[in-house]
């Protein structure tokens, strides 16, 4: 389908309820989709939440207290050569909503603003297959699962620059909650998720 309107937001994927929570889950609702939005309006519980998804996808041990826990996460990125963001971006348009398939991270979310510049298709994971690529009209074609969107340039460009924005907005709210939850790690593990999506810190730093 061609669309006029549409969305695309970045998602972090919710870790499943069987494995031992984080020493900051054990008053969070279990009861959450499968994919969690990353923006500025997070409320305190879905920013844990999507901390708590980032530590399960590097396979971080659960600590004692939240800054144990948390202080591997540099360690994870060194050993695995980057960290993993499970998740990725979703598209919506007319009523119809695409999203990343099986082993799609958040890590390589800044190949959709290169498909611009480069051409080269992006990737958005296999069961069901995705795939966003440039066609011959010159526009942009999402697929996954049998659906398709067909976005023209300058739109899909305007999107891929919300979700800059959200994620910027994001690691605020990162920061926030972190500066709460574990001082010290404040703004080093900010900084840490902040070079690993290739996203600017920006706001207000007084936290």
């Amino acid at each position: 389908m061609t669309s006029t309107a549409a969305l695309l937001w970045a998602d972090c994927e919710i870790p499943s309820g069987h494995r031992t929570p984080y020493p900051w889950q054990h008053e969070i609702a279990t009861r959450l989709p499968t994919f969690l939005r990353l923006h500025g309006e997070m409320t305190d519980d879905q920013v844990a939440t999507a901390v708590a998804g980032l530590c399960t996808d590097n396979e971080l041990p659960v600590g004692d207290d939240t800054a144990t826990s948390l202080r591997g996460l540099r360690a994870a990125r060194d050993d695995r050569h980057g960290l993993i963001f499970c998740g990725g971006l979703q598209l919506h348009a007319g009523g119809n909503t695409l999203g990343p398939g099986c082993c799609s991270g958040l890590e390589h979310w800044r190949e959709w603003p290169a498909l611009l510049e480069t051409g080269e298709p992006v990737w958005w994971g296999h069961a069901p297959d995705g795939q966003v690529e440039l066609i011959d009209t010159g526009a942009v074609r999402a697929t996954s699962g049998g659906g398709s969107i067909d976005l023209p340039r300058t739109q899909y460009a305007a999107l891929v620059d919300s979700v800059a924005a959200d994620l910027a907005a994001f690691l605020c709210r990162l920061r926030q909650w972190l500066a709460a939850a574990a001082p010290a790690l404040a703004v080093p593990v900010t900084e840490l998720v902040s070079r690993e999506l290739d996203v600017p810190i920006t706001g207000r730093s007084d936290y």
